[in-house]
């Protein structure tokens, strides 16, 4: 998944063909009652920029029109904007970056959206002026088609004019070789995988975690949103995300709204299948029960239909309950109790764990990297009067106060469940754990004397 700012929504916004996109949303807003399953928009859209950095090899607008004429022709050039409706066709347009809303991503926003861009090029392309745009219009009983010579199209464009490619559905850059190893991947038995084609954005909304995906406009699907879930679990609803993408591509009938079981079993495209399955950890069923909703637009969302996927049909006090009961039934947890005791050697090394974990105060006050999360150990009062030690993910952190939600089921206090909030006090906290935006952690200082001791 990934985790990264949010892309201003009003970025690179392309005005002349505003109009065509209402057009082919029209069957989905004009007022029909809503269809049982989701169904793909009859007329679809995809705009793409070609940037350059600065200057073009050649001519593009005339590379581009060879291109089309003699090899990618399932697209009728258009003439303009106006012969894209209800056609198989593609608009090519020479144009000023600035008057047509397409300036050039920043260096900075390229942290973040640039696939293979080197730093030379992202730095000469902001003296870029010029560029060509190419807006495709193609029917859903065509899509994958369409798809596939987009691709194709842009990748031996770009090569032959030294361009770089922008997805606008995706809103990321792509040098060719990247384009080249992302979207001419093989297909699987004539399936596309989603992971190819789309992105998620994932961004702090309060004190939790918004992931939205962009890119399924391409196929003339919804996009989907999850919300207020934690760093944590940002991998598995990340896959959650990714798998039901891929049951819609694949044509799955799924309800635009209500109850909807998702089987990763069920996926026909073999490599996510196996991929997601190899991650299953104990006690994973590979099935979780969703609840789906239309989900309303937050400022940079892509501008299509949004489908939120909810988890009201487990039980639990809050939202993060239920989430983590949901990614604990279809992907499993591991949850294993060490009885021990803290002897001098584990007390010492605790003390040095909780100085260092003082240590990051100003970072997580200013703010931590997109996916970057801390874990703290604390003990909970049991029935006996005795502790269990568990994790707990922090959310806030004021003075001596922490918040956070509980990473483990206990097993000796009925009633608490991973994904509670609680709250604890940091001179009691016991170690810690800091999560990297890369999947990277330092800490749990006491946990290879932990299990030593517990052998």
């Amino acid at each position: 998944m990934i985790n990264r700012s949010r892309l201003d929504g009003s970025f690179l916004k392309l005005a002349l063909l505003c109009a065509l996109y209402l057009f082919s949303q029209q069957h989905v807003y004009a007022g029909e009652p809503a269809a049982e399953n989701i169904q793909p928009n009859k007329r679809i859209m995809s705009i793409a920029v070609l940037y350059f950095a600065p200057e073009p090899k050649g001519q593009p607008q005339v590379i581009a029109k060879q291109l089309l004429q003699s090899k990618f022709k399932l697209f009728a050039l258009s003439a303009d904007r106006k012969g894209l409706k209800d056609r198989t066709a593609v608009y090519v347009d020479w144009v000023n970056l600035k008057d047509a809303h397409f300036e050039p991503p920043t260096t900075d926003q390229l942290r973040y959206f640039g696939r293979g861009v080197s730093s030379e090029q992202a730095a000469a392309m902001q003296h870029s002026t010029k560029g060509l745009v190419l807006a495709f219009s193609y029917g859903n009983h065509e899509a994958f088609k369409a798809i596939e010579q987009m691709s194709q199209l842009l990748s031996e464009l770009a090569l032959s004019t030294n361009g770089l490619i922008w997805d606008e559905d995706t809103r990321l850059l792509y040098g060719v070789e990247a384009w080249n190893k992302t979207r001419l991947y093989p297909w699987t038995d004539g399936i596309p995988l989603v992971t190819k084609f789309t992105t998620i954005h994932a961004y702090k909304n309060g004190d939790y975690v918004r992931a939205v995906s962009l890119g399924m406009s391409k196929f003339g699907l919804p996009d989907i949103v999850v919300n207020d879930f934690s760093w944590s679990l940002n991998t598995q609803m990340g896959d959650t995300i990714n798998a039901f993408s891929q049951l819609l591509i694949e044509g799955a009938a799924v309800p635009t709204r209500g109850p909807y079981d998702i089987r990763i079993q069920s996926l026909k495209h073999e490599g996510m299948r196996t991929e997601l399955t190899k991650s299953f950890i104990d006690k994973a069923t590979g099935v979780g029960q969703l609840e789906l909703k239309e989900a309303p637009h937050d400022e940079g969302d892509p501008d299509n239909r949004l489908i939120e996927l909810a988890f009201d049909r487990y039980s639990g006090k809050s939202v993060q309950e239920r989430h983590d009961q949901f990614i604990g039934t279809i992907f499993g947890h591991h949850d294993g109790v060490l009885m021990t005791k803290h002897n001098d050697e584990i007390l010492e090394v605790s003390k040095k764990a909780q100085a260092k974990f003082e240590s990051f105060r100003a970072r997580f006050t200013k703010g931590l990297e997109p996916g970057e999360h801390l874990m703290v150990k604390a003990p909970f009062k049991t029935k006996d009067k005795g502790n269990e030690w568990m994790w707990v993910e922090v959310v806030t952190w004021k003075g001596g106060d922490i918040s956070g939600l509980l990473r483990n089921d206990p097993d000796y206090i009925p009633g608490l469940h991973a994904g509670a909030t609680v709250q604890i006090k940091q001179a009691e906290i016991f170690d810690y754990i800091r999560y990297t935006a890369d999947g990277k952690q330092e800490g749990n200082e006491t946990g290879p004397l932990l299990e030593k001791q517990a052998r």
